[in-house]
């Protein structure tokens, strides 16, 4: 009987994170110290603790969707804001038909902003509240009576700009954290150097204080040798089905 090392470089971060967390309380409920690997585990732990928080931060959030649905919201206003102005071109009051049509002229020269990126939607819409907001335009904005569309508006881009600068500084983090791939490297590697202790151990007569612990152990790496044998075949029938 001996411990079947389990090389992990196929599992994704998150299924590593909780292979090493299931393997140290496996290692915890039968004792360390009984099983003569204290020092090695001490370490294995100290890392592989530093990695689960590591992948905490890693994957704890994404604005993704949050950024996608504050931009449609974003889109819905600045919609609702040139249609009310357009209504107003056809007004019985010429110097509010007037002011409507300074202000249409002036949206139109930005184009389909919905359309735009992220980026250059971000930009066009902060050029056109601040024109908005100008002297040039201020007027005409409450002589058609949409204030308090560009309030809106203007609320709307900044919940998208926040949104997309933290989404920024989280990606900023990731990568910081993503290069330091020799933390994985060094878990890998304490996980191993225990394995091959207590196989160790074993070829000298000393399989008892093991069997319990080796016996669990196969049972934790097997649920994962299945996890990347189905992905495996998953993935060469996709090849399969690209091919001409």
């Amino acid at each position: 009987m001996i411990i079947r090392i389990f090389y992990t470089k196929n599992l994704r971060n998150a299924e590593f994170a909780q292979l090493h967390s299931d393997n140290i309380a496996l290692i915890e409920k039968f004792g360390a110290e009984n099983m003569g690997i204290a020092a090695l585990f001490a370490t294995y732990k100290t890392l592989a603790v530093e990695y689960l928080q590591t992948n905490k931060r890693t994957v704890k959030s994404n604005f993704t969707k949050q950024i996608k649905d504050a931009d449609a919201q974003r889109d819905k206003i600045y919609n609702a804001t040139v249609e009310a102005c357009k209504i107003m071109l056809r007004h019985f009051n010429k110097d509010v038909a007037e002011a409507a049509l300074r202000l249409m002229n002036m949206f139109n020269s930005y184009g389909y902003v919905s359309k735009k990126s992220l980026t250059q939607q971000a930009a066009a819409t902060t050029l056109v509240l601040s024109q908005l907001r100008s002297e040039r335009y201020k007027n005409d904005v409450e002589t058609v009576r949409i204030s308090d569309w560009v309030d809106e508006l203007e609320n709307c881009n900044k919940a998208v700009d926040k949104l997309m600068k933290e989404r920024f500084n989280e990606a900023a983090e990731n990568a910081k954290l993503h290069s330091n791939k020799q933390l994985r490297n060094q878990v890998e590697k304490t996980y191993r150097a225990i394995a091959e202790r207590i196989n160790a151990l074993i070829a000298l007569g000393e399989e008892e204080p093991y069997k319990n612990y080796l016996r669990s152990h196969d049972v934790l790496t097997d649920h994962y040798r299945k996890t990347l044998k189905i992905r495996a075949a998953k993935s060469k029938s996709a090849r399969e089905r690209e091919k001409p």
